[in-house]
Parts: C-alpha cells; structure tokens; sequence
C-alpha cells in the first residue's frame, strides 16, 4: 500500500511538473498612439483592457527587448452612419529595435470599442 501511493504521489508530482513547464510566458506589449482625439484613445484604453485580461499578453513600459509595440499611428477616421458611428483604425505591429512588422486596419462601431480591441489584439498573436 505504502509502495502504490509513493507511486500514485510521484505520477501527480511528474504530471504537475509537465503541465507547469508547458506553459508560456506572457509577451509583454506596448500601445503606443500618434493621434490624440477622443476616439483615438478610447480605442487605445480598449486595447489596454483587452491586453491587460489576456493571458498571453502582459502590458510593459520602456521598450524593453522582446516587447511587442502595437501602434495606431494617427487619429481615427470615423462617420455616421444614421444614429451610430463608425470607427475606422490603422494599427502597425513591430518589435523594439526592428521595423514595422505589420500593418493591419479595421473597424468597429463607437457603442463597441471591444470588437476594435479584440481584432488588433487577434493581430498582435499572429506576430512571430
């Protein structure tokens, strides 16, 4: 008895270790804006919420090597479309100390910021 249970705690033991070092470490990310408008950085405050939440993505600061830097480079176009607004955002992702890695834009209606911030952030996991 005392032989199955050394066995069964070192199966437990060996099990929690794999599955511990399976997991990945949390890119850190920057968002960076070169508008200023009002839309421009609600959209950023929606990015940072999201990324904030993800468990795969860790907000950062400092531009620190291995960082992630999501961009939206200028201000928002937007228009009305009966009683409602649409956004309109370019956003370019790169690393610290490499070049523009890519570029993405997308849209996404002023009552819901979060379908903005969930595409980019959707972006922002394809880069390597």
């Amino acid at each position: 008895m005392i032989h199955r249970s050394a066995l069964l705690f070192a199966i437990i033991a060996w099990t929690l270790t794999l599955s511990a070092s399976g997991q990945k470490k949390p890119r850190p990310v920057e968002v960076w804006t070169g508008g200023d408008d009002g839309y421009t950085l609600r959209i950023r405050d929606a990015v940072e919420d999201a990324f904030r939440r993800s468990t795969e993505f860790k907000l950062s600061s400092g531009r620190r090597r291995g960082t992630l830097l999501v961009t939206i480079p200028e201000n928002l176009k937007w228009k009305r479309r009966g009683d409602r607004t649409l956004l309109m955002y370019d956003v370019e992702f790169s690393t610290v100390g490499r070049k523009s890695v890519n570029r993405n834009s997308g849209s996404c209606w002023e009552d819901d910021l979060g379908a903005c911030a969930r595409a980019i952030m959707q972006g922002a996991a394809r880069i390597p």
